[in-house]
């Protein structure tokens, strides 16, 4: 009985025909294009297509719903990416794609930078409970780097006396410097640079 009650309380709170993967997505463009504190409920709720009841019974209030839309971007965009690279034969030609992927997102008109990034630049250390996924996120991508440069040692596509530690550092420290120009300055020509001097660290 309980939980039929609480699926029909959760069908109140669902306008007819929200699908909460498109919301979440709407949120998450919205806040990575303005950011968190340039964003207010009214703007979320329109872009969700949700009244306002809906999105706080469904998703909680504006930082709880900032929160889905972290995990939104982890799985829809970097765990993808990562994953790809993982099952790239050619783990150089992996990692060029991973940075192909940081490229095209740096120059996006609709939504710069990166959202993981953005946001980093945004809340810093403010948040602890954020700044503890965010970090996770960088070392997620920082081992994926890792993991693909060491394949890419031991088949010969990297040279023996680069280290996969430091470049896998230095290229996740690359993907958060392509995001944060892309903020700073409209020209995309200095954020190709950064891309450009990404690749030959594995060419």
């Amino acid at each position: 009985m309980t939980t039929h009650a609480g699926e029909k309380r959760m069908s109140r709170g669902r306008p007819r025909g929200f699908e909460e993967g498109q919301a979440l997505e709407a949120a998450m463009l919205l806040f990575w294009k303005k950011g968190f504190a340039k964003v207010n409920l009214t703007q979320l709720c329109r872009e969700m297509g949700a009244p306002r009841q809906s999105v706080y019974h469904i998703f909680g209030d504006k930082r709880q719903l900032y929160i889905r839309c972290i995990h939104h971007y982890l799985e829809t965009r970097l765990a993808p990416m990562l994953q790809q690279m993982a099952a790239q034969e050619d783990p150089i030609l992996g990692i060029k794609e991973a940075l192909q992927f940081f490229l095209n997102q740096s120059t996006e008109n609709q939504a710069p930078g990166c959202f993981v990034a953005n946001t980093l630049i945004d809340i810093g250390d403010s948040d602890p409970e954020i700044s503890t996924l965010l970090q996770g996120a960088l070392e997620q991508l920082e081992q994926g780097f890792y993991k693909a440069l060491q394949r890419a040692r031991k088949n010969g596509s990297l040279a023996q006396d680069k280290k996969p530690l430091k470049i896998s550092r230095a290229l996740t420290n690359t993907f958060l410097g392509m995001a944060t120009l892309s903020k700073a300055n409209p020209s995309t020509r200095m954020v190709r640079d950064v891309y450009d001097g990404a690749l030959s660290m594995v060419s």
